[in-house]
């Protein structure tokens, strides 16, 4: 009987530990607050639909609750491959060793979630996703489902969950808010584009550090940057926010 209980302890134990954390829509806001501005910054440097880099950084680490997110500000799932050199975090996924047992996986960990969203943005300019940039930066949903179709997800419903979180938060307003701030960057020039240059106007207003090197088209590791955003950004996404759209 005492062995009994033990095993429905370790069980529920278990069962917790995978349990994913509740998340509340003041915190929902709060998140969309504080990364909305990166993203749209990065649609605007590599012409991303910010509604999909917050969508995926969403599903992925279930809005900066996961272990990656806050050990290691891996908020998009992104494993190390071949060519990373940077630090790294383990954390059980999907692969396996040789002799098929479940094993740890290694994924990247960043200095800070800047660099994660830039290094996302570096990861889609593999030539296995470049046919995403074909599509117009309004066309979430073919992004969703072209992302799923390169294979960047296991998960088979990947596209809908992308989908049903942008309708559901409406996060296509930060593409319009990209779109009405700065033109779009052709993708011969990504690699070579700050991400919006500063306006005299006082206008939305986003400094980058340093240029990324254009030396090689590999995705390189992404630079220690800092993203610099003035009050103007921070109140126009605020205005957006103020509207209470969470379900």
């Amino acid at each position: 009987m005492r062995k009994r209980s033990t095993l429905c302890l370790l069980a529920l134990a278990c069962l917790c530990s995978t349990t994913v954390q509740a998340i509340t829509p003041s915190e929902q806001q709060a998140y969309l607050m504080r990364f909305a501005p990166l993203a749209i910054a990065e649609m605007q440097r590599f012409a991303i639909p910010a509604s999909i880099k917050l969508a995926q950084s969403i599903v992925e680490s279930n809005w900066g609750t996961s272990k990656l997110a806050r050990e290691g500000n891996n908020y998009f799932g992104i494993k190390c491959k071949d060519w990373w050199d940077g630090e790294t975090i383990r954390e059980w996924d999907d692969d396996y060793d040789e002799q098929g047992q479940l094993m740890a996986s290694c994924f990247r960990k960043y200095p800070n979630v800047a660099a994660s969203f830039e290094d996302h943005s570096l990861f889609l300019l593999q030539d296995r996703y470049r046919i995403l940039f074909t599509l117009d930066v309004r066309d979430y949903k073919g992004w969703a489902q072209g992302l799923q179709a390169c294979g960047y997800a296991t998960n088979p419903h990947y596209a809908e969950l992308l989908i049903q979180t942008i309708e559901t938060y409406q996060l296509y307003r930060y593409d319009e808010m990209a779109l009405q701030a700065n033109h779009m960057p052709s993708l011969s020039n990504q690699l070579a584009t700050p991400p919006l240059a500063a306006q005299q106007d006082g206008a939305t207003t986003l400094v980058h550090e340093e240029r990324m090197s254009t030396q090689s088209r590999k995705p390189p590791k992404p630079q220690n940057t800092t993203w610099y955003h003035t009050q103007a950004i921070i109140q126009e996404v605020a205005l957006i926010e103020a509207a209470p759209i969470l379900p």
